[in-house]
């Protein structure tokens, strides 16, 4: 419960930072596309998702006037630059000027998906890592999307192993905490002592990028020990997941990456992190 409480809070944040984003914007003045995760449309639009390769996601377009109301009947189409899938349920909106989108990832890498409805125009980017398909990350085997992961008892099983590299901080120095439910069932870290200690340390971890902007290069993004399982997905508990602020804006990778800066331990965070990075720097 406390894991998928952390999923839910940082999709929200993540996607509710995609919605302010220039980028969002249509190249015309009148109509405008609007895109939304299917059955989450009160987190606000998609500017970027993240994928596994593999993976699929169901979005809904939204063409509307410059005075806000829907444009039944219209075409629309969707180009993917690097061959990823993409369906629509009809060739035109409906009443409501609503079309369903259905994604799935098949080209690693950074792609760039545009809306072409008319005048009105949209891109959004798709990220999609290279990490094969396992039926227990992100699909329950029956051809339904799981956006939680792995079910109870295979985590470890199916668990991503990164290298050991020399002089960086191994993920289970900072799993020595004890996680309890504070209030409202948020996750409270009870650390070790040794783990206590880290706390305003200069260290460099490794690992997995999850942006939290809608950009090429982030200043603001979150690092976790195994790779993403879905588009807005955080793999793992709270100990095993860091905020990071960047001294400067990072590029974003699908490939694990080394990130040196100041470890703070968060005793209380609005998302339930336990730890966050300051003034960090990428290391290789």
């Amino acid at each position: 419960m406390l894991y998928r409480l952390l999923v839910l809070l940082l999709a929200g944040l993540f996607l509710s930072g995609c919605s302010d984003s220039d980028s969002v914007e249509t190249q015309e003045q009148g109509a405008s596309v609007a895109v939304y995760l299917a059955d989450s449309r009160d987190l606000g639009e998609v500017a970027a998702l993240n994928l596994k390769r593999n993976d699929r996601a169901e979005l809904i377009l939204h063409l509307r006037a410059a005075d806000g109301s829907p444009l039944a009947e219209q075409v629309l189409t969707v180009r993917s630059e690097r061959g990823n899938e993409v369906f629509l349920n009809s060739e035109t909106t409906d009443h409501e000027g609503s079309v369903n989108l259905f994604l799935q990832a098949l080209t690693p890498g950074q792609d760039t998906l545009t809306i072409l409805a008319g005048e009105a125009n949209k891109s959004f980017t798709l990220f999609v890592s290279d990490a094969g398909f396992d039926p227990y990350f992100g699909d329950t085997g029956d051809g339904s999307f799981d956006p939680y992961g792995p079910p109870v008892g295979h985590e470890e099983e199916h668990a991503y192993e990164l290298p050991e590299i020399e002089g960086v901080l191994p993920w289970n120095t900072l799993a020595a905490v004890e996680v309890l439910e504070g209030n409202q069932g948020m996750p409270l870290p009870k650390f070790d002592d040794k783990v206590a200690r880290l706390d305003g340390e200069q260290v460099s971890l490794q690992g997995f990028m999850t942006p939290l902007e809608n950009s090429e290069r982030q200043s603001h993004f979150i690092l976790t020990k195994l790779p993403p399982t879905c588009f807005y997905c955080i793999s793992g508990g709270p100990e095993s997941v860091v905020e990071v602020k960047a001294r400067r804006p990072v590029a974003v990778s699908m490939d694990p990456i080394v990130i040196e800066g100041r470890l703070e331990l968060v005793r209380e965070h609005e998302m339930g992190l336990f730890y966050r990075l300051i003034d960090a720097t990428l290391s290789r």
